[in-house]
């Protein structure tokens, strides 16, 4: 897949935030507090899901960055011919 440099920076950047929103989902539904006696209220969580989702995120944005790379060195090498 070929993208520009300022594509791959945009990509990047979504990926960084969905990366962050997951995050915080993870650290907010992992635990719960319930006091004795009281129903307790648990968090609809899935460990599989969100690690599967974070792993895959990582994926694209190594992608994206490989692909930002390759394309500043096709960039410097065009302008130095």
């Amino acid at each position: 897949m070929k993208m520009t440099s300022a594509y791959a920076n945009k990509l990047l950047k979504s990926l960084t935030d969905e990366k962050s929103y997951w995050e915080a989902k993870e650290a907010a539904s992992r635990t719960y507090v319930a006091a004795v006696g009281e129903e307790p209220v648990i968090p609809e969580y899935d460990y599989t899901d969100v690690s599967a989702t974070l792993k895959e995120i990582d994926r694209y944005a190594e992608m994206s960055s490989e692909n930002e790379g390759i394309f500043s060195c096709i960039q410097l090498q065009k302008c130095r011919s």
